[in-house]
């Protein structure tokens, strides 16, 4: 596939037409032409609410600011999480869910499966539950993906809004967020296994591979994993080390690693 550079945030008054063309040339390589007018024209016209388009059976909304248009180029348009192996998923973790469009993308593949979607922001979280309303099977919880249940609180380490210092604490605070396990999830659900986790935590990786993993690692399939080693440092070390003693192969797809536990699934198809 071509390798575009990032697009200019068409919610942006400047420049005026740029923009635009960019991101119709990108849509236009994975949707098609008419797909990709359609899509830019509501993106234009009705400034990120009530968007419809391509596969996805609801609409959805976006909020006019830089940081959202991204997320749904790399997931809606890109398929960053197109799943590399066949099954019939039914069972599915969002950590990290952001606004929803990893959610909402799963829920379209998989209409059978049961999805958690978790998000610790709170403006996110109010544009992921907007999102996720039309879905029945998302069930979506504020909070944090962690190694241990307890409660987190982030302190803004002024390196921008992706790099937080993160600490537990007893207490429950109006700046505080409940932590839940991946097994916690897995059991509050009633479910044997995982089908799908997929977890872009901004380092909090490092807590889940970290600790007790062989609960939830045996039985989960595929796990879809951005890792950041540049906010926490061995991330990808921890995750590697947890996979050990299991019987996982990897791929990656654009900035996330493909993790298939070939015990439970087949091994990685190609992808087209």
């Amino acid at each position: 596939m071509a390798d575009y550079q990032p697009i200019i945030n068409p919610f942006n008054p400047t420049p005026l037409y740029m923009k635009w063309i960019q991101l119709f040339r990108l849509c236009s390589y994975f949707l098609g032409a008419k797909e990709a007018a359609k899509l830019v024209w509501q993106l234009k016209f009705k400034k990120g609410k009530n968007i419809k388009t391509g596969f996805l059976k609801h609409p959805f909304w976006l909020r006019e600011k830089n940081i959202d248009i991204g997320i749904f180029k790399a997931i809606i348009i890109r398929e960053e999480y197109k799943v590399p192996v066949k099954q019939d998923a039914k069972t599915i973790i969002d950590g990290g869910a952001n606004i929803g469009m990893t959610s909402i993308y799963l829920a379209n593949k998989y209409p059978d499966a049961q999805i958690v979607s978790i998000e610790a922001g709170a403006d996110n979280f109010e544009m992921l539950k907007q999102n996720v309303a039309a879905y029945k099977n998302i069930t979506p919880i504020y909070g944090a993906i962690w190694g241990k249940e307890t409660n987190l609180k982030f302190v803004d380490t002024g390196r921008g809004n992706t790099l937080y210092q993160v600490h537990e604490t007893d207490e429950v605070t109006a700046d505080s967020v409940k932590a839940y396990t991946v097994n916690g999830i897995k059991t509050q659900m009633g479910w044997q296994t995982i089908d799908i986790l997929k977890l872009d935590v901004e380092g909090a990786e490092m807590s889940i591979f970290a600790t007790k993993p062989g609960e939830w690692l045996p039985v989960t399939k595929l796990i879809m994993v951005e890792t950041h080693d540049r906010y926490v440092k061995d991330c990808a070390k921890t995750i590697w080390k947890a996979l050990e003693p299991y019987n996982f192969s990897f791929d990656f797809r654009m900035e996330t690693a493909m993790l298939v536990n070939e015990d439970l699934l087949e091994r990685f198809k190609t992808y087209h």
